[in-house]
């Protein structure tokens, strides 16, 4: 009789054992959660950032719209315009192969006159503006 009670202890306590190893399996899977949240979290914030400077940077050129009209093929005969709904900051103009340093700031439906920028004394064939960290090419096609 003895005995009979011995191995049911035996059989009892391998019972138990399924029960404690099941409670460390949950353990370890609950204790995963928080470092993958804050993985997952991270890298979802980090993309969305990503994607949100791309848009922004779209929508810079997008809503940049600069135009040149030609009367002529020397600066005074040519205006740079503002079509668009907002500002444009040019920070250079390429002329033919020079480039000058400007900071104009050009309103919408605005328009300059190139002259007032870069000298007069030169024939324009190719034209250059970087506008809103954008680099824009106007060709002259006139003789």
């Amino acid at each position: 009789m003895y005995q009979l009670r011995w191995s049911r202890m035996i059989f009892n306590t391998k019972g138990l054992s399924s029960i404690f190893s099941t409670l460390i399996v949950i353990a370890i899977t609950l204790s995963l959660i928080p470092p993958l949240m804050i993985y997952y979290n991270q890298f979802h914030n980090s993309s969305v950032n990503l994607s949100q400077k791309n848009y922004t940077q779209d929508e810079v050129i997008i809503h940049t719209k600069l135009n040149t009209i030609y009367l002529g093929n020397d600066p005074y005969h040519i205006f740079i315009y503002n079509y668009g709904n907002y500002p444009i900051n040019i920070t250079k103009i390429y002329l033919n192969s020079k480039s000058f340093p400007v900071s104009l700031s050009i309103g919408p439906d605005g328009m300059i006159r190139l002259s007032s920028v870069v000298p007069e004394n030169q024939t324009v064939t190719t034209l250059g503006i970087c506008a809103n960290g954008y680099l824009f090419v106007f060709s002259s096609n006139r003789s």
